[in-house]
């Protein structure tokens, strides 16, 4: 009987630290944006996980909405903690503040900081849309908005962008901006 729940008890162990790694919580926080993406109406055409070929490899946008408005490249980040950045800096920062209580000392309690540095994902973003403008020389008129949206937990402490970075209840907001025609339906 012991033997079961050993192998219960890792099997769960594996299942958390794989719910839990960043790949799978990025995941979620696309599948979320998706979600709210489908409350478009049917004139915007939405396209979800776009891999393309680069000079060094790949690349993924994570969502791509076009519509008669314009063309919408969508980077996703679902963190939580408070983010710090601009349009200028290489790396954002991400701060986690985590109250931390020690058995030996249980009545008292520290403050534990984590911080974290990822790429810029408003120039990501612009690099999407950049590789969508080159796509689509064809059509130079044709207005290519990138968008930055955190899902989960963050708080956005002195982010300063000219580019749209919201949170995901503002999105569809932010989306429904744009309505100067620059694409007929043929």
């Amino acid at each position: 009987m012991s033997i079961l729940i050993i192998i219960l008890v890792v099997a769960l162990f594996f299942f958390f630290a794989r719910y839990n790694s960043a790949e799978e919580k990025g995941k979620r926080g696309e599948m979320r944006v998706s979600s709210i993406l489908s409350q478009l109406p049917n004139e915007y055409v939405i396209l979800n996980d776009l891999v393309y070929r680069t000079e060094n490899g790949t690349t993924q946008i994570d969502h791509v909405v076009v519509s008669k408005y314009g063309i919408f490249a969508i980077e996703t980040k679902n963190y939580c903690g408070e983010i710090y950045g601009d349009d200028k800096r290489q790396k954002w920062t991400q701060m986690i503040v985590s109250d931390v209580t020690y058995a030996k000392k249980w009545w008292k309690t520290y403050a534990y900081v984590t911080k974290n540095r990822f790429y810029n994902p408003v120039k990501q973003s612009l690099g999407h849309a950049f590789r969508i403008k080159e796509q689509l020389s064809a059509f130079p008129h044709v207005k290519i908005v990138p968008i930055v949206v955190f899902t989960g937990d963050a708080i956005l402490r002195n982010v300063e962008s000219r580019y749209p970075v919201v949170y995901e209840e503002n999105l569809l907001v932010v989306i429904n901006e744009y309505k100067t025609i620059c694409l007929s339906d043929d």
